[in-house]
């Protein structure tokens, strides 16, 4: 039944995309006859044959692609939410985790720590990004990570032991003199985009994280993320799990593999969980592609 769930809770995204309609500009999903009569007015694209069902199936293919991925990654970070949930018992509430930009300094927090990417730095620049509310009132922006586990919510000794052992360790990687309260995690499926501005909200979210007290980790499901990546991200305070999986180096290793990290820490073995499972995920992931590349 948990596995039932859990390939639910993966695919339910991406088996909407099976409905997919490109919009061409025009703000809305465009069907295949809708699309025929708009080209074959043009007379360029008609005497082109542009007004062609494979052309609708390229655009509705290349359209979707984004999508493909993006749900992944929708689905990657509910179903580690889940898995975080059901094995650490930990409600919604224990799980979430925002703050609000510009609010005062946590009560009791330590300095951020200043590495070399300079984290105070960073945090100050997180710093004073007001809303204009409706109301007039001054408001904060408020932002949000995936997940958190902190020590003080695990009523399980052994699952709290597990998790401080591994907090004492990437305290000591990432340099940290202070105790931590526990760790926030951003969820990625993977992480190719190479977008400035992206690097420079998961940064400040970083120093966020460590003014609370908590240490920050970039949780990613494939291998797909660029070094140039892991060693900015790695300077400016973040923990980084990738999908590396046995027999590649650093499979046992929970400061590395996100499979190590769930298989030791969390007690779920999620490399067994897709290979249980790869034959009904393939089949299911087939069928959406084969639907987006096929003309209606």
């Amino acid at each position: 039944m948990t596995d039932e769930a859990y390939v639910t809770t993966l695919l339910t995204g991406l088996r909407a995309i099976k409905d997919f309609k490109p919009q061409l500009g025009k703000g809305k999903g465009v069907s295949l006859k809708e699309f025929q009569s708009l080209y074959a007015a043009d007379p360029l694209y008609h005497w082109m044959g542009f007004d062609s069902e494979l052309m609708y199936a390229a655009h509705r293919a290349s359209g979707a692609m984004t999508s493909l991925y993006r749900n992944l990654g929708t689905g990657c970070e509910h179903l580690i939410q889940r898995i975080l949930s059901d094995r650490l018992k930990l409600t919604a509430e224990q799980l979430k985790w925002e703050y609000v930009v510009g609010e005062e300094a946590f009560e009791g927090a330590p300095e951020p720590i200043v590495h070399p990417a300079n984290i105070a730095e960073v945090a100050g620049a997180a710093e004073d990004i007001p809303e204009e509310p409706a109301d007039g009132k001054a408001k904060g922006k408020k932002n949000s990570l995936d997940a958190r586990i902190d020590l003080a919510d695990l009523k399980s000794k052994e699952d709290a032991d597990r998790i401080r052992k591994w907090l004492e360790r990437l305290k000591a990687d990432r340099e940290v003199t202070w105790e931590p309260v526990g760790a926030v995690f951003e969820v990625r499926q993977g992480y190719k985009s190479m977008d400035a501005k992206r690097q420079a909200a998961d940064i400040a979210n970083a120093a966020q994280a460590l003014a609370r007290q908590r240490l920050p980790v970039l949780l990613i499901v494939s291998n797909q993320i660029d070094d140039n990546l892991i060693r900015r991200y790695g300077l400016s305070g973040w923990g980084i799990l990738r999908g590396i999986i046995k027999p590649l180096p650093g499979h046992d290793d929970a400061l590395q593999s996100t499979y190590a990290f769930l298989e030791q820490v969390v007690d779920y073995d999620l490399q067994a969980f897709f290979e249980r499972n790869q034959k009904q995920i393939r089949q299911e992931v087939h069928s959406i592609l084969e639907t987006l590349l096929r003309p209606p």
